[in-house]
């Protein structure tokens, strides 16, 4: 049922059950919802951690993920 509301195709229905802790936020599902499926289809895990840093990109992209997380790092550091 979460699977089909995402919009994700079949085969990641084992993927969904894996991460139902992560699936199990509404807040979550609602941002994870935003990306496109197809952009993360060899590696759904990518729409996660782009879930969990705030992506504002509709692309799952790895190179986006790093940024983020490095930007945020050095401004923990700068601070």
């Amino acid at each position: 049922m979460i699977r089909r509301d995402l919009g994700l195709p079949e085969k990641m229905g084992s993927f969904v059950k894996e991460h139902s802790k992560f699936f199990g936020s509404k807040a979550r599902r609602k941002s994870f919802s935003k990306y496109d499926p197809k952009s993360f289809d060899n590696n759904p895990e990518l729409a996660i951690l782009a879930t969990l840093v705030n992506s504002q990109r509709v692309l799952v992209s790895y190179f986006d993920i790093l940024r983020i997380v490095c930007v945020q790092e050095f401004i923990m550091i700068v601070i």
